[in-house]
Formats: C-alpha cells, sequence, structure tokens
C-alpha cells in the first residue's frame, strides 16, 4: 500500500511541474511539405508538414499572382492546412510559408507551390429553399430563404416562378437575379393563387446548377375581425368572431394591451371553414374592466412561426353591465 501511494505522489509532483519554454534566439526550421491538395472553382487548398519544435505558435501565408515576384502576407493560421478562396480562375497563385514561434522569431520561407483554380465543376443543386406568403401591409408579397452555396465562386441566383406544380425552369419564368440568399417577391402577384419557385446557382464562369427544390405558398386575404367590434365598448363576452380567408388555414388571434404592445393573450385555431364566420373561445383569460384592448388575427397556411395574412387591429373596452 505504502508503493502505491508512493507512485501517486510522484506521479501528481510530475503532472504539476511546468516545462517552460527558453527563448534560444534561434528561428524555428523551415517548414517542409508544402504542397497543394485542390485547385478547382476559384479555390486553392494548401497543407504541409508540421514543424516539431516546442512554441511554434503557427503559420504565415504568403502569396504573389501570375509571378508577380512581389509575395504579400494572406494569412496567420496554427493550422497544417489552409484554403484560399474568391479567387479569378485564369490566375497562377503561387505561395509559400514560414514557421513562427511564441517568441516572434519567423523561419525562412518554405519551397513554393503555384496553381491555377480553373472554373471545372457545376455548383451544387440547392435542397434548402422555404417560400413564406405575405399579406401584411402594403403589397402582398412571397419571401424566400435557401442555404448558400459552400461554393466561394458563385456569382448570383436565379429566381423562376410558376403557376404549376414540378415545373421545369425557362427563361419567361426568370423572376429575378440575386447575390444573396434571400429574395423577396413582390411582382404580378395575385391574392389566392399559388406560386411555385426554384433556384439555380450561377458560378463566375457562368456555370449553373441544376435547378433545386420547389417550394410554394399561396398568399392568402385577410381575416375579418366581426366582434368585438372596432371602437366598441363591450360587457364581458365568451367568444371572439371573424370572418375567415378563402382557403383553408389555421388561425391565431393574437391581443394586445396597446396598439404596439406585447401579445398578453393568444388563441390558436385550427378550421376548413372558408369565408365564413368563426366563433372562437375566449378562454380562461380574465379583461379588466375599463381597460381598451387590441386585437387581430393572423392566418398560417404552414406553421405558426410566420403569419401568411394579418387583419387589421381593432380596439375595444370592457364596460361591465352593458
Amino acid at each position: 500500500m505504502f508503493f502505491l501511494f508512493s507512485l501517486f505522489l510522484i506521479s501528481a509532483c510530475q503532472r504539476e511541474k511546468i516545462t517552460e519554454i527558453v527563448d534560444d534566439g534561434i528561428p524555428p526550421r523551415q517548414p517542409a511539405g508544402l504542397k497543394i491538395l485542390y485547385a478547382f472553382d476559384g479555390e486553392i487548398d494548401l497543407q504541409w508538414q508540421a514543424n516539431r519544435e516546442e512554441g511554434i505558435a503557427g503559420y504565415n501565408i504568403y502569396r504573389t499572382v501570375n509571378n508577380s515576384g512581389n509575395f504579400s502576407k494572406i494569412d496567420f493560421t496554427n493550422e497544417i492546412f489552409y484554403t484560399d478562396d474568391h479567387l479569378e480562375y485564369d490566375s497562377l497563385y503561387t505561395y509559400k510559408i514560414t514557421a513562427v514561434d511564441i517568441f516572434d522569431r519567423e523561419s525562412k520561407p518554405s519551397d513554393t507551390v503555384s496553381a491555377k483554380p480553373v472554373n471545372r465543376f457545376y455548383p451544387l443543386r440547392i435542397w434548402s429553399l422555404k417560400v413564406n406568403a405575405r399579406n401584411w401591409s402594403g403589397t402582398p408579397a412571397i419571401v424566400l430563404r435557401w442555404i448558400p452555396n459552400r461554393e466561394t465562386d458563385i456569382a448570383y441566383y436565379e429566381i423562376y416562378r410558376s403557376a404549376q406544380e414540378n415545373f421545369t425552369p425557362e427563361d419567361s419564368m426568370l423572376v429575378n437575379t440575386v447575390k444573396g440568399f434571400t429574395f423577396i417577391d413582390s411582382t404580378d402577384l395575385k391574392i389566392l393563387t399559388k406560386y411555385y419557385y426554384r433556384i439555380i446557382a450561377v458560378d463566375k464562369g457562368g456555370l449553373k446548377s441544376k435547378p433545386g427544390n420547389i417550394d410554394s405558398d399561396i398568399i392568402l386575404d385577410k381575416p375579418g375581425p366581426v366582434f368585438p367590434p372596432d371602437n366598441s365598448n363591450t360587457g364581458y363576452f365568451t367568444n371572439f368572431k371573424f370572418v375567415t380567408s378563402a382557403y383553408p388555414a389555421n388561425y391565431k388571434i393574437v391581443v394586445k394591451s396597446s396598439p404596439v404592445g406585447e401579445v398578453i393573450h393568444e388563441i390558436n385555431i385550427q378550421s376548413g371553414l372558408i369565408s365564413d364566420t368563426l366563433s372562437v373561445p375566449v378562454g380562461s383569460f380574465v379583461f379588466e374592466v375599463y381597460k381598451t384592448y387590441y386585437w387581430q388575427v393572423h392566418s398560417f397556411t404552414k406553421n405558426l412561426d410566420e403569419p401568411n395574412s394579418i387583419s387589421r387591429q381593432v380596439s375595444f373596452t370592457i364596460i361591465p353591465d352593458l
């Protein structure tokens, strides 16, 4: 037992011992093994062997373009690989690296490597398109969102729209081109018409992806609040009433204590009624007397996170014994 305890103490002391790296005034060794792993579509990937000396902080990356001879530092990394992107297809890029230690001493440069990141592969197809219609205030619109391609040489995205399901994009269906990964379409849209969208990614060399996934939505007409009516005084009541949209949807009644205040009560409703008056129980919420409330109805075609249409906002005041 004493022997095991002694070993434990010795091991613990060894773990607590800290080896201090002393500056010997000598720069790190020249890095070795620099090579190009990938050079296509405006991207060059480099890799090299790690320096074995203690106290290596990382590596400086130097680059020159088209044999200009003037190397410029473009980055620093503590990895043994590096990706240089957003490059021109037809330019020749030459690289060298140096090792840097924790005392900021820099090694001699490595051997150089060169490559042209030519345009070779078509962009990846987009599978993440999500479409949400909005008839809130102002002009009705449809919002498109997608995850941008991982390729760094994407020039823009082509947005295609059709009223037909499972359509194949054609020039006549092109709505717009965008460089980002969101788009709001408000051109020649009609209420209660279902629109289908697809996106094609285009790189700087003009290569196009296959059309992405199809997503769709329909812009609903706005629900119509009926009871309590706007600017009304009313006694306690048990049901809200509103006219539904002309297309099956889910709804949410939203109650506020001021026109722009926080929501203080919500009621979610599932209904198949079309352009009909729907009566919805207030539930357990208790209204305060002589207080004015503001309510409106949101409609949903997909989920309860983002409304499709929003009714006008109306107000009422609770007056007892009315």
